[in-house]
This record gives C-alpha cells, sequence and structure tokens, in this order.
C-alpha cells in the first residue's frame, strides 16, 4: 500500500491498526487469497484491505489519506470522479 508524508497524515487523521478476530475460511478461499495477493505483490493483508476499500469507495464512503487518486482501477466509465471527490 502507498505511504503517505507525515504532513499529509496530520491532516487526513490519525492512523490506527485494524484488528480481526482471527477469521476462519475454507482452504480454497485461503489458496484464492494468497494467490491473487502474490500476482498484485502484495501481502494477504494489504490486498484484503484493498478489497474492503475499492467496496467502500464504489458504496460512496470517503477515507482520505490513505491511498493516493489512481490507486483504484474504477469500471465504471460514466463515474469520471476520483475517491477523493466522491459524496455521500
Amino acid at each position: 500500500m502507498p505511504v503517505i508524508d507525515s504532513n499529509q497524515a496530520k491532516e487526513a487523521g490519525r492512523r490506527v491498526n485494524v484488528m480481526f478476530a482471527s477469521p476462519r475460511v475454507t482452504q480454497a478461499f485461503r489458496d484464492a487469497l494468497f494467490l491473487a495477493a502474490d500476482k498484485a505483490r502484495m501481502t494477504p493483508s494489504d490486498f484484503a484491505i484493498m478489497a474492503a476499500a475499492e467496496k467502500l469507495d464504489a458504496n460512496g464512503y470517503e477515507f482520505p489519506g490513505v491511498f493516493f487518486v489512481g490507486d483504484f482501477d474504477h469500471h465504471n466509465d460514466n463515474d469520471e470522479r476520483m475517491p477523493a471527490q466522491r459524496t455521500a
């Protein structure tokens, strides 16, 4: 995941950890997650966070300061707005 400089982080809010309570999945799901993360050259955790961020963005949620414009692949050609410009 991209890292932002400290000045930008102060503007966007403080960074916090995300803790998940030992999610359990099938072996096939885990294998697919690890394979997809490897192909994207990301850790499985970063891949899962990016997938969640893409879904949040697609649903109109805003969360500035974590990702850069262009980090998400918008498939809707009618929507030219970038994540930081979306409104609820």
